[in-house]
């Protein structure tokens, strides 16, 4: 049996006037949320909603992100979300300073990978 794999999503106010809600993933699937929710606990003055997505284990993106200024692309650890827009999500909430990075995506069908995204490929998107 697999187990249930979830993951949160926070909706937050942006200081951005063009783009005026932020969405936050602060983690990627796992058991247990608490971690997350710590995170939520952290903002919640500009939380608008949160809600907890569980991981589609038939269709999901995979992300392998590293902090660039303390390990290299080849230890970056895998974060899986149900979409590459959560996974930009993720990204771009953890990269203040731009010091988290991202070698690729994989969208993963049915336990295989359809389709990689290099880092080169997406850069312009994500930082």
């Amino acid at each position: 049996m697999i187990p249930e794999l979830k993951y949160l999503v926070i909706y937050e106010k942006s200081n951005w006037p063009r783009q005026p809600i932020a969405t936050v993933i602060p983690d990627g699937a796992d058991r247990d949320l608490q971690s997350a929710l710590s995170w939520a606990e952290e903002v919640s003055e500009d939380i608008i909603e949160m809600s907890i997505h569980i991981l589609n284990h038939s269709d999901y993106w995979r992300g392998y992100f590293y902090y660039n200024d303390s390990e290299e692309p080849d230890e970056a650890c895998p974060l899986e979300c149900n979409s590459r827009e959560h996974l930009d999500a993720h990204w771009e909430a953890n990269n203040a300073g731009g010091h988290y990075d991202c070698t690729k995506y994989e969208h993963i069908v049915n336990g295989n990978i359809i389709e990689t995204i290099n880092h080169d490929e997406q850069e312009s998107e994500c930082n």
